[in-house]
């Protein structure tokens, strides 16, 4: 009976370090990029959001999202990341919008707010007065519904623009290149020259498309039937720059980056090694991020409306000195400054995880320690169990002449006083 308190108790300790020990959670958004200069830039409906400085435990702006502040009647649109060719441009990034206006397809070029000294949220509304056309050689041009995708290469400043053609009664999906350039008579506008018209493989029919800067990629998401898995996943491929018209018109899938168990994420993006979706379940609606190849945690935000235009956005290194320092921005001095933050970053990880493995071998330590504490009791109990059937059959302190008895018959004196279930 006291062998089994004391297990009990042992197993209760054990149990009780198990739940005190280090454990994770939801990853800070400065780990998840591993600096803490950063932009975060989500367009909502008709309004963008710009972040900074993050709260950790806090779920961000565009992820915890609130009714819009401004009005949502404006046009359905798709949205890139823009930014100039030259990549020592000191021109910061912007938005650059495709939509549909008047029967032709038109685009604009939005301006990235970034937050005052005293602020880390800054809100505006997109504005929709300013706008251009696209030079085509169509006498019809996509509906918006029609669209696939639209993704920019900063690098070439080609624009791709996929979608469902209807030719004959049949859908036959093309791509459109534009080449886009910077107009320098005016700063907040692109002139457009159509480059060449192409057939693409029917693979890329159900995708969402998006563009990474910093990885030079474009990325696609697609829902295909898993064999290893057994049903239906949301995969994340990519096609680097350069290469898409190839992979386009021959139906290369690219290189499978991401696997979501889940297919029905929605809105998903990849921008600056982040993956971003949706998951809408009625009136559960939330919002993903983790990152693209690291194996690390990410986080989840419940939101509390629904979006017909949902783009995120990440900038750091060059573009967000040019963001946050305007006309004073300067690359030697921004590449510094990011050069200098990296070690802090990596050393301050470097130190959670150390603080990490201490509380981890301390907690180790104590199990082991307890581990044989219970069998030194277990052994002593046994030992105790055994003796209390030799009582008398060895000298003791009050008869120390007593003779020592051979061993037929102690196994005689044994039989005799033992019950059945002891022997």
């Amino acid at each position: 009976m006291m062998g089994r308190k004391l297990l009990s108790l042992t197993f209760s300790l054990i149990f009780l370090l198990f739940l005190i020990s280090p454990s994770s959670s939801t990853t800070s958004f400065r780990k998840l990029l591993g600096t803490e200069k950063y932009a975060i830039v989500g367009i909502s409906n008709c309004s963008s959001t710009t972040e900074i400085n993050a709260d950790d435990g806090y779920c961000i702006q565009h992820m915890a999202a609130k009714p819009d502040r401004f009005n949502n009647s404006c046009i359905p649109f798709y949205s890139v990341l823009y930014a100039p060719t030259e990549p020592e441009s000191p021109h910061p990034p912007k938005i650059l919008q495709v939509f549909f206006n008047d029967g032709k397809l038109a685009y604009r070029l939005v301006n990235i707010e970034f937050p005052y000294s005293d602020k880390t949220v800054a809100h505006s509304r997109i504005p929709t007065e300013k706008l251009a056309y696209f030079t085509t050689n169509q006498t019809i041009h996509p509906l918006i519904s029609d669209i696939i995708g639209v993704v920019y290469d900063h690098v070439s400043g080609f624009l791709y623009i996929i979608y469902k053609a209807f030719e004959d009664g049949q859908m036959k999906p093309k791509a459109d290149v534009y080449q886009m350039e910077q107009d320098f008579s005016s700063p907040n506008s692109l002139l457009n020259t159509l480059l060449y018209q192409f057939y693409i493989d029917p693979n890329f029919v159900d995708t969402v498309w998006s563009s990474d800067i910093y990885s030079k990629m474009f990325y696609y998401q697609k829902n295909e039937y898993s064999h290893d898995h057994g049903h239906i996943t949301s995969n994340v491929y990519s096609i680097p720059y350069g290469s898409l018209t190839y992979y386009l018109k021959r139906g290369i899938r690219g290189k499978l980056e991401h696997v979501t168990e889940s297919p029905r994420r929605e809105k998903v993006q990849v921008t600056n090694g982040l993956v971003y979706s949706i998951l809408n379940e009625g009136n559960n609606i939330t919002s993903f991020l983790r990152p693209l190849h690291r194996d690390a945690s990410g986080t989840s935000c419940v939101m509390n409306c629904t979006r017909t235009q949902d783009y995120f956005f990440v900038l750091t290194g060059w573009e967000f000195c040019k963001l946050r320092d305007g006309h004073d921005a300067n690359l030697t001095g921004c590449n510094m400054e990011f050069q200098k933050a990296a070690p802090e970053s990596t050393a301050a990880e470097q130190q959670s995880f150390s603080n990490s493995g201490f509380l981890w071998a301390i907690t180790l330590g104590i199990i082991i320690n307890a581990v044989i504490l219970l069998t030194i009791l277990c052994v002593l109990c046994k030992r105790k169990d055994v003796d209390k059937y030799d009582n008398g059959m060895y000298p003791t302190n009050k008869d120390p002449h007593g003779a020592l008895l051979t061993p037929e018959e102690i196994f005689r004196r044994r039989r005799t006083t033992s019950t059945l279930t002891e022997f």
